[in-house]
């Protein structure tokens, strides 16, 4: 796994498939890892243009620096992938699986922890289950976990389970936000899926998540955020 982001740095249309789930570190102080990181963190490719099918795997223990799960700037192809268990943190734009994605997301959860390091408050910080800004497709992804609100974090800055901005040449088709927002960790900019033109998506009823106006996102609650997680 470590030497196909390292080679992807050089080839960024390198292809790929992982075969097994995956532990990238030990996961029984995972809690915490915001005052003790693990040893291993992953490697920082800027640009991808490849294809990466993580083939209905799970990538437990992921331990990012970069504002980033995968990638900074995704313009290749990545699906199938389950990454829980981790923690990613970031200055100003964290996502979940990239910063940017100008091509195409598919089948991706993320269950994992994002934080925001961010001390300078004249900026607005973007957080998202998936990426910050959307140029592409992402479809059937999904956000479970949860974001962290550190010392110099703004209440008004931008959050979403899946994009806090979605480009107007974006799609995003049937992706779900089970995490739980608790009002007063809600802000004013706090969208369930992304902050426009989603269709087809789900998010929690008990939660202050936010719905954009220009969005189709259906409420489920009870046994119905039971059936979506399985």
């Amino acid at each position: 796994y470590n030497r196909f982001w390292k080679w992807a740095e050089e080839d960024p249309f390198l292809k790929g498939r992982l075969m097994n789930d995956i532990y990238l570190n030990n996961i029984s102080d995972y809690d915490q890892w915001e005052n003790c990181p693990p040893k291993k963190k992953i490697e920082k490719v800027d640009s991808f243009s490849g294809d990466f099918d993580v083939n209905g795997c799970t990538i437990y223990g992921l331990y990012s620096i970069y504002g980033y799960g995968l990638v900074k700037e995704n313009a290749g192809k990545i699906y199938d992938l389950s990454i829980r268990k981790s923690y990613i943190r970031g200055d100003s734009s964290v996502g979940g699986i990239c910063q940017d994605n100008f091509s195409f997301i598919s089948d991706c959860v993320f269950g994992g922890k994002l934080a925001s390091t961010n001390k300078d408050i004249t900026n607005y910080d973007k957080m998202a289950g998936i990426c910050t800004t959307n140029y592409g497709e992402i479809e059937k992804c999904g956000f479970e976990g949860s974001m962290e609100i550190t010392s110099g974090w703004r209440l008004k800055g931008f959050r979403a389970g899946i994009c806090t901005f979605n480009h107007y040449s974006g799609n995003i088709r049937q992706c779900y936000n089970l995490s739980f927002l608790k009002p007063q960790d809600g802000g004013d900019l706090c969208y369930a899926i992304a902050n426009r033109w989603e269709e087809n998506c789900v998010a929690r009823k008990d939660s202050a998540w936010m719905i954009s106006c220009e969005s189709q996102v259906t409420l489920i609650e009870g046994e119905e955020i039971l059936y979506f997680s399985a």
